[in-house]
């Protein structure tokens, strides 16, 4: 089972307790946040091996942001609205991911 496949089956499970209809109604929005998420993990292992700066050794103050560096920024805005629609919609809070520390690193 891929990575997508799991979160997709997780974040299905949350709607369980609603009727089918529901559950269909939502199904677009679990196989985006799933492969969103899958992204986002993809990209911030790169970062964490590249950087998310490019820096001129030569001249410190002269840095280039890395394209990994926006991709991050644009996904996880995606992501977290996607999550955020989901929770509103189970009447739960947003919690974050125990297994993403590039907040921690990065952040």
């Amino acid at each position: 089972m891929t990575e997508v496949e799991r979160e997709y089956k997780r974040l299905k499970a949350l709607f369980a307790d609603m009727d089918e209809k529901q559950q269909a109604a939502w199904d677009g929005v679990c196989m985006e946040a799933a492969e969103l998420k899958a992204q986002l993990k993809k990209l911030n292992a790169a970062a964490r091996k590249s950087g998310l700066v490019k820096i001129d050794p030569k001249n410190p103050e002269r840095q280039k942001e890395l394209p990994v560096s926006k991709m991050i920024t644009r996904i996880s805005a995606n992501y977290l609205s996607y999550m955020s629609r989901i929770a509103h919609a189970l009447g739960k809070p947003v919690q974050e991911d125990e297994d993403d520390s590039f907040e921690e690193e990065y952040g």
